[in-house]
């Protein structure tokens, strides 16, 4: 199941997702085509420009409303929106960076037992590019 794209298509015209893609193959589409209900597709690493890298496949949301491509992650409970595709792709890997510095680098001592949690989830999931 990959990303496909119609034969007639330029790069940045819709695309429609089916399944298993990485965020670097997706960045090149500003705009997807999804429906307002939200499709589900699962990506198996991030950007090249991460600072961080994808050890388990993780599933996303997107959703398209009023203009907005609207991306989410249930586990993390994280979302971003957009007029690009690519934008909203972008700002979702910054929330995961943001989390990151704010979890699982403090000290578990600071953390409340909910951030412990979000932490341990954080580290199944990333990896700093340093730390592999």
């Amino acid at each position: 199941m990959a990303l496909t794209v119609p034969e007639n298509s330029a790069e940045n015209l819709p695309v429609i997702f089916k399944g298993a893609n990485s965020v670097q193959d997706l960045l090149i589409y500003d705009s997807v085509s999804v429906s307002k209900n939200g499709d589900i597709f699962e990506i198996s690493e991030l950007s090249a420009d991460s600072r961080l890298v994808l050890l388990h496949p993780l599933e996303l949301t997107v959703y398209f409303d009023d203009g907005l491509y609207i991306v989410e992650s249930d586990l993390f409970e994280i979302f971003s929106f957009d007029k690009s595709f690519k934008n909203a792709l972008l700002d979702l890997e910054i929330q995961f960076y943001d989390l990151w510095e704010d979890f699982v680098s403090v000290d578990e001592k600071r953390l409340a037992s909910s951030g412990i949690v979000l932490k341990k989830l954080l580290q199944k999931y990333l990896r700093e590019k340093d730390a592999i």
